[in-house]
């Protein structure tokens, strides 16, 4: 749903909406139960870390390496740089994909 279409349900304005999802207005529990009713979710999920913006994913991933100790931290360090790693190995670049393209 959109922002737009959820502001004009819920009966406020875009840029109140807005705030409420910035954390710089935090309204009353009756608005966000009517705005979960809107969204079809439980009251609770308004209040999880779902974001899939790399800023969001990166806070879920720090959470959850803090819990490790030092050694486990660095091990999983490593992992990941070897991850990261074999992705860009095997995505295309894009001078490769245009390459590709442009033979077609």
């Amino acid at each position: 749903m959109t922002q737009e279409k959820l502001s004009e349900q819920a009966d406020i304005t875009q840029a109140t909406l807005s705030n409420i999802e910035r954390g710089a207005v935090m309204p009353g529990l009756d608005r966000l139960a009517q705005i979960a009713e809107l969204l079809d979710c439980r009251l609770a999920d308004l209040f999880t870390e779902t974001g899939t913006a790399p800023m969001d994913r990166a806070i879920r991933i720090c959470q959850k390496i803090s819990r490790l100790n030092p050694a486990q931290q660095e091990a999983l360090e490593r992992m990941i740089d070897d991850a990261v790693a074999i992705a860009d190995h095997a995505a295309p670049s894009k001078a490769a994909k245009r390459r590709s393209r442009d033979r077609a």
